[in-house]
């Protein structure tokens, strides 16, 4: 017996001897069962994902879940190999007797081990918590990062484990299966990941304090349509709002209409209209939302163009006036000052 877990969708990694103590003796049927959610799967094993060589510590396993309709429930586990001496790492397993509904367990990386001088470097040793048979296939969550450095496949009573690195699973992983790095699963495990994690494993992900300013500013961009920018056909393209909106049906300034019985005010001669210009030059209209938002999406476009702060002569705030002095020689001046001005 042993504990394995998700390592991609349907695929399931545990060690080789926990298996079969050779492909050869492989069983045609392996019963699993996910503690937390009572969950019973049943799982096939196949002679070419099985790699068992005592010689130099290779002691790995894919296994496949063979009810369809169960491939997807379960979450794969985000990889990552970055690990440091020192490190704090977790793990959790199924041992036999008392726990067997699962016990965690606590080391510190102290570096690497090899058995063969052919693969130097090919295993983590680990000192900690002394642990059983039953947690060979158990992942290991480097809390640095806060993502699986690798599975534990040997230990003794001493407090000394070794397991195998994330990078000798993931370049054995069938590249038909799916990888788990940027799956809905994996972004949900991510999104619970502080900024110190996030920036240690090297995601290419927001953090939460960057993912709640941008929470912020998207806000105040539905309630305050300041001018954004966005992509267009793969190039950036600047965005401009052509008109405020309209308040209790009475259209913005730059409609046309003026107070009630006034004729439209003419344009002087001049630069092309802003409408005209977006027309002419191919780019379009986008409120300053939508490119805020982006943060949440799979993947974020590029090319996006972000000005901050209002336009010249647009309101910083609700009910404020923008904040703009008159020319010196047009300002109004009281009495005799204003006389002698003019």
């Amino acid at each position: 017996m042993g504990t394995g877990f998700f390592v991609a969708p349907g695929v399931v990694a545990t060690c080789a001897h926990v298996v079969a103590a050779s492909a050869a003796e492989l069983p045609r049927r392996i019963v699993g069962r996910i503690a937390s959610r009572s969950l019973v799967l049943e799982l096939q094993a196949r002679p070419e994902r099985y790699f068992l060589t005592p010689g130099d510590g290779l002691d790995l396993a894919f296994l496949q879940v063979t009810d369809a309709d169960r491939r997807e429930s379960p979450a794969a586990l985000p990889l990552s190999d970055r690990l440091a001496v020192g490190d704090p790492l977790w793990t959790h397993g199924h041992p036999s007797g008392m726990f067997r509904a699962g016990q965690s367990a606590t080391f510190t990386y102290e570096g690497t081990s090899a058995r063969a001088f052919e693969r130097p470097n090919s295993l983590h040793r680990l000192r900690g918590t002394v642990v059983t048979a039953e947690f060979s296939g158990s992942p290991v969550l480097n809390r640095r990062t806060g993502c699986v450095a690798g599975m534990l496949t040997t230990a003794d009573r001493s407090g000394s484990s070794h397991m195998v690195g994330a990078r000798e699973l993931t370049a054995r992983l069938d590249p038909d299966w799916c990888d788990s790095r940027w799956s809905a699963d994996c972004r949900t495990w991510l999104g619970t990941l502080s900024d110190a994690q996030i920036q240690a494993g090297g995601w290419p992900f927001l953090g939460p304090q960057l993912r709640e300013f941008l929470d912020i500013s998207a806000r105040a961009a539905r309630e305050h349509p300041y001018p954004g920018g966005g992509p267009r056909h793969g190039a950036s393209a600047a965005v401009h709002r052509l008109r405020p909106p309209a308040r209790d049906g009475v259209p913005g300034p730059r409609s046309g209409a003026g107070r009630r019985g006034a004729a439209p005010r003419r344009r002087a001669p001049g630069p092309p209209r802003r409408r005209d210009r977006l027309r002419r030059t191919g780019l379009r209209e986008v409120q300053s939302a939508a490119v805020l938002d982006h943060h949440r999406r799979p993947q974020v476009d590029r090319g996006a163009l972000l000005p901050l702060g209002p336009r010249p002569g647009q309101s910083r705030g609700p009910g404020r006036r923008p904040a703009l002095r008159e020319p010196p020689a047009r300002r109004r001046l009281p009495g005799a000052e204003r006389r002698r001005a003019g």
